[in-house]
């Protein structure tokens, strides 16, 4: 008995499934590319060295970025945190990224860089120690960004920063930052008194920002002033003469005008932190 052959007909039904299989195929190419720039963006992000794919850290103290710092088992981290007026902020951890640890004052050298751009600027990152980190110590440093790259997705490179006998090197990057247009914060800030700040010392500042009075100020950092010298209120490292300010009607000095805005914002929020000037000089 002869076979009977197959009919090469296929109904509507089965031709759309091998439509919507051959799309898919299509489709497949693109989906993987979608990933891969999806992977690529996340990467310019990404917190740490590729030592922390495997080493999670949960929520950063500050609210900020954190990086590992060091290799092996022995390690430290860094907090990076954007303050208003283009500051930022950087704190030393542990290796359990929810101590601080204080380290040896220091002014740490970082280079920051729009994303994607080949050129930069220098800055210094300057000690802004708190209460408790001891005599030559802190846990923090401030750093104040110039106009041009506030709120811009950097990437920062800094050469070493110190934790006990080790000069580590650390490099991240930062996302982009949404806030108020550059001048806006030091405009409130130093042209509106509260607490210890007043008109009168608005007055006698010249109803000017720090920036527009200091326009071109270098700042000669001095890590390890002298006994019976001046010290600046912010960073406790040696005072600079041309640099003051008043506030509740006496001259404070400072090292560098970003010092200044930080004490301003001081006397306004937090006044009973305030001393007299005779008291910002070096003990020992």
């Amino acid at each position: 008995m002869a076979k009977r052959r197959k009919s090469k007909f296929r109904p509507p039904q089965s031709r759309q499934s091998d439509t919507r299989k051959l799309l898919g195929v299509l489709a497949l190419p693109v989906g993987v590319i979608l990933l891969l720039l999806g992977v690529h963006f996340a990467n310019l992000f990404r917190q740490g060295s590729p030592e922390d794919a495997d080493h999670e850290h949960e929520p950063p103290p500050h609210g900020g970025l954190v990086v590992r710092v060091g290799d092996g088992d022995q390690h430290y981290h860094l907090e990076m945190v954007r303050k208003q007026g283009g500051f930022l902020m950087l704190y030393t951890l542990g290796e359990d990224a929810k101590k601080a640890v204080a380290v040896a004052t220091q002014m740490p050298q970082a280079q920051m860089k729009q994303l994607g751009s080949e050129s930069g600027v220098s800055l210094e990152y300057m000690p802004f120690p708190r209460t408790g980190d001891g005599a030559g110590k802190t846990s923090r440093f401030l750093a104040k960004l110039p106009r041009e790259l506030r709120g811009s997705p950097l990437t920062v490179s800094i050469a070493s920063v110190v934790f006990d006998a080790s000069r580590l090197p650390v490099e991240f990057s930062l996302p982009p930052e949404r806030g108020s247009t550059p001048g806006d914060f030091e405009k409130k800030l130093f042209l509106t008194a509260a607490g210890k700040y007043t008109d009168e010392d608005i007055q006698a500042n010249g109803q000017q920002t720090a920036e527009e009075r200091f326009p071109a100020f270098k700042p000669h950092h001095d890590v390890k002033p002298r006994p019976g010298e001046k010290v600046c209120p912010i960073t406790r490292i040696k005072a600079t003469a041309t640099c003051s300010w008043v506030v509740a009607g006496h001259n404070y000095e400072f090292c560098c005008p970003p010092c200044i805005e930080q004490f301003v914002k001081a006397a306004k929020e937090c006044p009973g932190m305030i001393q007299n000037p005779e008291e910002y000089v070096q003990k020992q």
